[in-house]
């Protein structure tokens, strides 16, 4: 028993001879040093701020171009709620998908978009339909107020039972490619 108390009091001397006997590395840092940019890095980051912020600002300006062109659509729609809710619809994805670019820093495809859309807009199948049956239907309306065989009353009743209702012409893959004015019965 004596032997192994030695010897466990010889090895806790030896530990802490070696811990005390430590001798730390010496450590040598570095201290940072930031490296200027040359000219020709500045003029490149520059160039390529500058070329962002036109094609942003071109970006916005077709944009605006074509939220004109949607506006001048809607005002030739019929103001009913299946029409309006679809033209919303319509913009909304407009507008979504412009965003997205946008939100993403992407102007080339965010411009390039504006401009597409522009000349999109200006030969939907659907739109150029809905636009046209609206004309149709406000000129039946006129006709029926132009009436004279007929008095007030019976021209409110005549278009209260013909209400505007686009009928849309879709080709086989079931894309609307134009419409018809009809009725809630057909």
């Amino acid at each position: 028993m004596r032997k192994l108390f030695l010897l466990l009091l010889l090895t806790t001397n030896v530990g802490y001879a070696q811990v005390s006997t430590y001798k730390p590395s010496t450590f040598k840092g570095v201290v940072f040093q930031s490296i200027e940019q040359d000219d020709y890095t500045n003029q490149i980051m520059e160039r390529n701020m500058e070329r962002n912020e036109r094609q942003r600002n071109e970006a916005y300006t077709q944009y605006s171009k074509l939220l004109t062109i949607l506006g001048e659509y809607g005002s030739k729609l019929n103001n009913d709620d299946v029409t309006l809710l679809w033209f919303k619809k319509y913009k909304d994805e407009i507008k979504d998908e412009f965003e997205s670019y946008s939100e993403l820093g992407s102007w080339s495809e965010a411009l390039e978009f504006a401009i597409l859309m522009q000349g999109e807009v200006a030969n939907d199948p659907e739109l150029i339909a809905r636009v046209r049956t609206s004309k149709e239907y406000k000129e039946f309306i006129k006709k029926i107020q132009d009436r004279t065989d007929i008095n007030q009353e019976q021209k409110n009743e005549l278009i209260r039972n013909h209400p505007y209702h686009f009928i849309p012409i879709k080709d086989s893959h079931g894309k609307v490619i134009g419409g018809r004015l009809g009725t809630t019965n057909r």
